[in-house]
């Protein structure tokens, strides 16, 4: 069916709803693995081929999205508080996994590497763009700027005349570091990466 919530964008915005609660429970995980790294049929891959070879392979939202959390993460989790957050009902019961009360619109984790913080945030909801404060005044001392590593896409799998064959890109935009607080716009539909770089 043609929802939005089936398309290759929605799949992409889920595979990083995992790899955050993966990276919650590291702590007790050991080895994490992923089927469907390169297929042909299922939606779910990363990276879609032709088996007749009429056309390159291509990445879909959910290899770009491992992609880019296995660029940019850190290999110690830090705790993270958010206050004020939006969220929806679930009402709908897949399989034994039951309806919730509510969802958390935006997700957010926070890994740390010797040299950057890296700020995870999903925005869940296909039609919102949220404002967010990143509060950095925990760290002693942090560089000049930051890159937002941003994915973000269309909902039609099928390219229109002109458009990428890629659903979703990932934008770098560098954002100036003048005081302890980061805005941030994070669009509807999007899996974000905030990189800042820290010195001790």
């Amino acid at each position: 069916n043609n929802s939005p919530f089936n398309s290759l964008l929605a799949k992409g915005v889920a595979a990083a709803g995992y790899l955050h609660a993966l990276m919650r429970s590291g702590d007790i995980i050991k080895i994490g693995c992923q089927s469907m790294t390169i297929g042909r049929m299922w939606d779910l891959t990363c990276i879609h081929v032709d088996e007749q070879y009429r056309v390159p392979a291509v990445f879909y939202p959910s290899g770009q999205v491992m992609m880019m959390y296995a660029k940019y993460h850190g290999n110690s989790f830090l705790p993270v508080v958010c206050d004020n957050l939006p969220g929806y009902n679930q009402p709908y019961k897949m399989g034994c996994i039951n309806p919730i009360e509510k969802v958390a619109c935006l997700d957010a984790v926070v890994t740390a590497a010797e040299k950057q913080i890296y700020f995870h945030i999903i925005n869940r909801s296909f039609t919102e763009t949220y404002p967010v404060v990143v509060d950095l005044t925990a760290f002693n001392k942090i560089g000049t700027k930051a890159i937002h590593h941003l994915l973000t896409g269309r909902l039609e799998n099928r390219p229109k005349f002109g458009e990428a064959r890629e659903v979703a890109k990932i934008n770098d935009i560098e954002i100036p570091l003048t005081g302890t607080t980061v805005n941030l716009e994070i669009p509807a539909r999007s899996v974000s990466c905030i990189e800042v770089p820290v010195f001790n």
